[in-house]
């Protein structure tokens, strides 16, 4: 996988993009400025890899609320994985887990290391 992100989701193939620093989700405008955005007319789907964050600052779930309200717009979805117990319950106290869905919320899984 190319460490380059589309500008606009594909809609053949699925995007993967993994957290792996603590400066991704610092400005309020990066998750709408650093990931791809939704083509209404070829919905797609992201799925973001949160593994390496341990701790969902209110920053991060606003800007994860900004960026499913975009998704959804277009009929896109997004796909959060490594995502502990904790973190499932503060998902779900914001409302994101129903917009995103429960089945597109995933449990951590060690063959993703």
């Amino acid at each position: 996988m190319s460490d380059e992100l589309p500008t606009t989701l594909p809609s053949d193939e699925p995007v993967l993009v993994r957290y792996t620093g603590p400066n991704f989700f610092a400005a309020m405008s990066s998750i709408g400025e650093d990931l791809p955005g939704p083509d209404p007319a070829h919905p797609g789907v992201l799925v973001l890899d949160l593994g390496a964050l341990r701790h969902y600052s209110s920053t991060l779930l606003k800007q994860l609320e900004h960026y499913v309200d975009q998704l959804d717009a277009a009929g896109a979805s997004l796909v959060l994985l490594q995502v502990e117990d904790d973190q499932r319950e503060i998902l779900r106290r914001v409302g994101l887990l129903d917009r995103i869905g429960e089945a597109n919320v995933l449990a951590p899984d060690h063959h993703l290391d």
